[in-house]
């Protein structure tokens, strides 16, 4: 069989539409949206008007867009932006988030007390312990919407119940893996951020989004473009492109989600018959993660004789020599290296499935 791609959630084959959108908006609308002549003036006249359709395919009001390169960046931009205003706080977060999070907190552990809450062993965060944690001293909660490498699905509309007396606390949530995968409510958030290439769309294009009225420190410097945050050239033509595509998607997200939960279906029953441990309780169409007798890498390997690709943990976070997440879930080190994750998307089919459970057998 051709390649078999079962690493979607570390990026996506981007849509043949999108190639052609970006290819002839790349041609005619080339000007850089801070010139001054006419033709960079249309382009940032455009550039608003497409912002301004994101928003509302979020539903969101009043709410400020920077476009970054991906969402390693605008993670760092939203946090460091907001916590440069404090001098002291709490930060209440967990140790499943994105390597550019954590590592983005973790830099700032001299100021702040960061808190680490616990993990339930299904995957879910302890909302108990959550609640220990909450008091008048906490400046910041930041609380993914979806795991990268499990795939559990987060209580956030919960969390933000929890903290809504305490006023000065901000939500801030990486949304990257549920960004056009499920309808959710992004009004809930203070700051979250997205990533377009993970759903069929070209690298090159992520975005912050913040509610106006909260005040983000620069942490690059240059142009005012981009209210001072991302300053600099960036690539417009790639930006109008994603949002033209996105409107599409968004509307197909139903079909999508159904199309790949039917599939989720068949490969979680075939990993059950298999014996393979499977991880946290979810109910992600999209991403699951298991573990074997095998070191993950080794099993990535022997299924690459197959021209099958699955991954070990975040791709962002695969030369570490475990993943904190995955171990505040197992509580063993040992078994987070055994790790794999299997992360499907609309172009996969039910054959791929078949046939990767057959391979898998043969390999374990």
């Amino acid at each position: 069989m051709n390649n078999v791609y079962f690493d979607n959630a570390s990026t996506t084959k981007p849509s043949e539409r999108i190639i052609n959108l970006y290819s002839n908006y790349a041609s005619n609308l080339y000007a850089n949206t801070m010139s001054v002549h006419s033709f960079g003036q249309k382009n940032l006249y455009d550039l608003e008007l497409v912002s301004a359709r994101l928003c509302k395919l979020l539903n969101i009001n009043n709410y400020n867009i920077v476009y970054t390169y991906n969402a390693t960046e605008a993670n760092n931009i939203g946090l460091q932006g907001y916590l440069k205003s404090y001098t002291r706080g709490k930060i209440l977060t967990t140790k499943l988030e994105h390597a550019s999070v954590l590592k983005t907190l973790e830099s700032f552990k001299n100021i702040f007390e960061i808190v680490y809450i616990n993990i339930l062993n299904n995957g879910d965060i302890d909302l108990d312990d959550f609640k220990k944690h909450l008091d008048n001293e906490v400046i910041l909660v930041c609380i993914m919407m979806v795991h990268n490498v499990v795939g559990v699905k987060f209580s956030l509309e919960e969390i933000k119940k929890l903290i809504q007396p305490y006023k000065k606390i901000r939500l801030f949530s990486d949304s990257v893996q549920c960004f056009l995968k499920y309808k959710e409510d992004y009004s809930m958030l203070d700051m979250f951020t997205i990533s377009f290439h993970k759903v069929h769309c070209l690298k090159g294009v992520g975005v912050l989004a913040y509610k106006k009225g909260i005040n983000l420190k620069n942490i690059l410097f240059g142009a005012t473009n981009q209210y001072g945050l991302r300053p600099g050239t960036f690539d417009f033509p790639l930006v109008k492109a994603t949002i033209d595509e996105c409107e599409i998607l968004y509307n197909e997200i139903e079909t999508t989600n159904n199309y790949v939960n039917d599939l989720m279906v068949v490969l979680k029953k075939g990993l059950k018959s298999l014996n393979v441990s499977l991880i946290g309780d979810n109910n992600n169409s999209y991403i699951i993660s298991f573990y074997t007798k095998h070191k993950g890498e080794v099993l990535v390997h022997m299924l690459e004789k197959y021209n099958i690709y699955i991954s070990t943990v975040s791709a962002c976070n695969s030369t570490s020599s475990y993943d904190e997440g995955l171990y505040a879930i197992l509580k063993n080190k040992e078994l987070t290296t055994q790790v794999v994750r299997v992360s499907l998307s609309n172009l996969n089919t039910l054959k791929e499935i078949e046939y990767f459970l057959d391979c898998l057998g043969k390999s374990i």
